[in-house]
């Protein structure tokens, strides 16, 4: 018997008989035979432990999971598997899964559970839902659920509109919003937007994670390996990071800066862009607009992006605020203008701080610059997914009016302008019941609780609310306080979908099957969706068309098959091939009818288009003046809708009102100012001299904040890095340890005015003196035997904030103390 600390590695793909103890619980068992017999099969699948969608090969002996690998065909991950997708065979037969329906039995507080059949579950969500909607208050149901870019999460928004609630509300990415936003004033399209890795020369990283926490891990591991070393010519990396991160130990140069200040670096490197002439004049001329001074159509002159960053950004002053030199500053501008196709990249990590959405408007400002947008090597925009849409709902008096009532979570009122889904104002609404209460809750692999500073809002709220459902794969800190629980099945074990996120010059859409029966008494959510619409009757049920899901895939798979484009997955030159001929004019289809593609495409996993378009400006470009905005007009038009309703409410001016909502919503800058790319200074919630460290959040590429604690291959490789594991630490600069007197490895408090915690500290000279950078995802307290009790839970210290115009919820806005346990 092993104890975790003591755990073999996974090494390759084999593991033979594996047990795992932890200090006395309940064994794990999991048996990898890597034998191949005439019993064994593969079946294609897709990885859902992020956001990537990775095609998988699922090993299957005596209806059993044996092991997997990367499907090599698939364009996400050619073949390549992360650590999290390998530690997904650890969660299949998980024991600590919830295997059947349950219900509680007492109050919102008991321990106490009543297995239940599936019939009956659905029996009682649809009972209550219809009862709520007898009362004509369909509002009142709120979903709060992952966001994961499928049909599957069109259908649940089917489902909403059908049942007559507003509110569906969207979790995760909750770091994309404000890269999404940016895009959305620039592009008006409120979507993630890829990059040409492949053919690009320079790449300028903003705290972008390219090894470790990408979009699309592999994907973007694969693109670093083939630009760096693939191809003849080697691309320029430079990262732009507080810590140093391992893609920042990868690149060319880190450029070490101040945390938060990543965006008014980047106005330094636009300054000289501009000053010296550097920037693509042809690009700029013609594709863009408020780069120059512009007049409106009653004749008021306002300011364009160029002579606000040189009269108002000074590269001496930038260089104070940032840490980074002058001299470094100019450089770095030089080199990005002169090495083309160069891009300026950003994923999560500049999403953290309450000037997110300023500092992402302005990095994607350089690409604009220097012309890389919809070219090779730059910035890209691909075509959406050809899916078959679905059919109009179906809608009777009470879904028509209860559409039309407020959000529950204020998203795209005058507290949150562009916001589509603010979590946290849930809570906050519904336990003020502004604009109502909220009935029924139902909650899809989403644990709110665990984020600890949130949980006085949503405990408050659990109290308050009639019926609370949760659809989870373990018993959460979240779902302990529900009324009915649902078991999550997993891919392994489900049909499904996946719309990659944006890639490269392609689109993917992967598809997956049950590669086994349910371990257990589990169901995928949208068969739960179905089958609760068409329980409820009515015009709920007609809206739903289709049995289960695998029909819904079914029937969307055919607006692809008739879009005569693209090609289901094969060889990287057959696909070649195909992408050259449909870029001529040509496409011939393989497949004489819908049910022979049908089968291809859930045979191999996926169906990609790598056919790519350049200048298709009505395609990249959807703003008002159908360009490219340094002056964000989406931006301008919608404050100054929300401040004319205002003013002819209070009876005051519009100047007057934007003067005010400019206050409520954080912005410094006044005028024309606010619609153009500027700096935002962060907001923190503690004082610089009684908590003299800015905390910073490590999401680790064994661990991204999504629910892996209670899988002991992750946690066994936490942080190797700095040969740690099982444990939280707390990365700290060693000559500022010896000033307090702390040694590698002693414990630590790690105070914040929300609270304080204990944990191990650990000597990381590739972070800033001034800041304290601490792994999420531990510090779990129900939620599985690898999970409970390890750590402690970073959450439970951080001061959360908004990023108000785009409604973001930020968690880099904390200081701390630190000093000896």
């Amino acid at each position: 018997m092993m104890k975790r600390r003591n755990f073999i590695k996974l090494t390759g793909s084999t593991l033979a008989g594996l047990a795992l103890s932890n200090c006395g619980k309940k064994d794990i068992l999991i048996n990898f035979v890597e034998r191949e017999d005439m019993s064994s099969k593969w079946i294609p699948s897709i990885c859902d432990q992020c956001f990537g969608g990775c095609g998988v090969l699922v090993k299957v002996k005596k209806g059993r999971v044996i092991n997997l690998k990367g499907n090599p065909y698939h364009p996400v991950n050619r073949g390549g598997l992360c650590p999290k997708g390998l530690a997904s065979l650890q969660l299949i037969y998980n024991p600590d899964r919830i295997k059947t329906p349950i219900k509680k039995v007492g109050n919102r507080f008991s321990k106490e559970w009543k297995p239940i059949s599936w019939e009956e579950a659905i029996e009682i969500i649809s009972t209550k839902l219809k009862e709520l909607r007898e009362r004509k208050e369909p509002e009142k149901f709120v979903i709060l659920g992952n966001r994961n870019r499928s049909v599957g999460e069109m259908l649940i928004s089917r489902f909403a509109e059908a049942y007559g609630t507003p509110n569906y509300v969207k979790v995760y990415p909750l770091y994309f919003n404000p890269v999404m936003k940016a895009n959305y004033l620039t592009h008006g399209i409120d979507d993630i937007f890829a990059y040409d890795f492949e053919e690009t020369n320079f790449i300028l990283s903003f705290s972008s994670h390219i090894l470790e926490d990408w979009i699309s891990p592999v994907r973007a591991m694969n693109a670093f390996g083939f630009i760096r070393q693939g191809r003849e010519k080697r691309a320029k990396i430079i990262h732009v990071e507080p810590r140093l991160s391992y893609t920042g130990n990868k690149a060319d140069e880190w450029i070490r800066i101040n945390p938060g200040t990543e965006g008014l670096f980047a106005l330094g490197i636009a300054n000289v862009l501009i000053k010296e002439e550097l920037y693509d004049k042809e690009f700029i001329e013609n594709f863009t607009f408020g780069f120059f001074d512009w007049t409106d159509e009653s004749g008021v002159v306002h300011k364009g992006f160029k002579d606000f960053v040189t009269k108002e950004y000074y590269l001496d002053d930038i260089s104070v605020k940032t840490g980074v030199s002058v001299a470094d500053i100019v450089r770095i501008a030089k080199e990005f203008a002169e090495t083309k196709p160069a891009i300026a990249i950003v994923d999560l990590g500049v999403g953290n701080y309450t000037n997110s959405l300023y500092s992402n408007f302005i990095i994607h400002s350089l690409n604009a610059l220097v012309g890389s947008i919809d070219k090779k090597g730059g910035v890209v925009v691909p075509s959406e997914i050809p899916l078959e849409s679905f059919p109009s709902v179906t809608h009777d008096r009470t879904s028509e009016e209860g559409i039309k009532k407020p959000r529950i979570d204020k998203a795209g009122t005058d507290l949150f302008p562009l916001a589509t889904d603010v979590v946290n104002q849930v809570a906050i609404s519904g336990i003020k019941g502004d604009p109502y209460d909220v009935e029924i809750l139902l909650l899809d692999n989403f644990n709110p609780i665990f984020f600890e500073n949130l949980d006085s809002n949503f405990k408050n709220l659990f109290e308050k609310i009639s019926f609370i459902i949760s659809h989870s794969t373990f018993l959460d800190e979240s779902s302990v306080y529900a009324d009915l629980v649902l078991p999550k099945s997993t891919f392994f074990e489900s049909w499904q979908d996946c719309i990659a996120f944006p890639l490269g010059r392609y689109t993917v859409f992967s598809v997956g099957q049950p590669a086994v029966e349910s371990f257990g008494n589990m169901m995928n959510f949208y068969d739960l969706i179905i089958h609760v619409a068409k329980k409820i009757g009515g015009s709920v049920g007609e809206s739903f068309l289709w049995r289960n899901y695998r029909e819904v895939l079914d029937f969307s798979i055919d607006g692809i098959f008739k879009s005569n484009s693209g090609t289901i997955i094969s060889y990287q030159d057959e696909e070649k091939e195909m992408a050259e001929l449909e870029e001529r004019g040509f496409w011939t289809s393989k497949y004489e009818n819908l049910e022979r593609f049908r089968e291809s495409l859930f045979n191999e996993g996926a169906w990609c288009d790598f056919a790519y378009y350049f200048s298709e400006w009505s395609r990249v470009f959807r703003t008002p003046s159908k360009k490219y905005e340094f002056y964000s007009l989406i931006l301008k038009n919608k404050l100054e809708e929300i401040c004319k309703k205002r003013a002819v409410k209070n009876k005051t001016s519009i100047k007057y009102e934007l003067e005010k909502l400019s206050d409520e919503l954080k912005i410094s800058q006044r005028g024309d100012f606010i619609y153009l790319p500027h700096f935002e200074p962060p907001r923190y919630g503690e004082n610089e001299v009684d908590y003299p460290f800015q905390l910073n959040l490590i999401r680790i590429y064994s661990n991204r904040m999504t629910g892996d604690g209670n899988l002991p291959f992750l946690q066994e490789i936490s942080g190797n890095y700095i040969n740690e594991k099982w444990e939280s630490w707390a990365e700290i600069h060693p000559e500022i340890a010896k000033e307090m007197h702390i040694s590698d490895g002693d414990y630590i408090w790690v105070e914040s005015s929300k609270g304080r915690i204990k944990v191990k500290a650990r000597f990381f000279e590739g972070t800033l003196k001034e800041v304290i950078s601490i792994p999420v995802e531990f510090g779990h307290k129900n939620y599985g035997r690898w999970a409970d009790g390890i750590g402690s839970n970073v959450f439970k210290i951080i001061n959360y904030d908004y990023d108000y115009v785009s409604g973001s919820m930020v968690f880099l806005t904390t200081r701390v103390k630190v000093y000896k346990s």
